[in-house]
């Protein structure tokens, strides 16, 4: 430490130079870091941004289709209920003549 005061005091204006060069320094890489830091910080921001208004957008794709699948099962179901009994009577019909017939005959 006393070297250090005596170093100084044989020269205190160049160490006051010195000292006042390395705070401008140390200014200048504190304001241009700051600086780097919010470029990249409105990067990340707007990185986010996207990425979330893109999950929103597959989000809402995704449950208008499955929108439309259910409508379209649904509409499948009605008309199932419809033609379906309709086809299949003619079918059973049969099925039950023939059964009763050879139930009839014995076979």
């Amino acid at each position: 430490m006393q070297l250090i005061y005596e170093l100084i005091k044989e020269n205190p204006e160049f160490y006051a130079w010195a000292f006042g060069v390395i705070n401008a320094l140390w200014l200048g890489f504190v304001y241009f870091n700051k600086q780097s830091h919010e470029r990249n910080l409105k990067q990340l921001e707007q990185d986010l941004r996207f990425r979330a208004d893109r999950r929103l957008k597959i989000f809402d794709l995704k449950a208008s289709e499955y929108g439309k699948y259910v409508t379209d099962l649904d509409s499948f179901g009605k008309k199932n209920q419809i033609e379906m009994p309709e086809r299949m009577q003619p079918i059973f019909e049969q099925y039950l003549q023939n059964y009763l017939a050879a139930t009839e005959a014995e076979d």
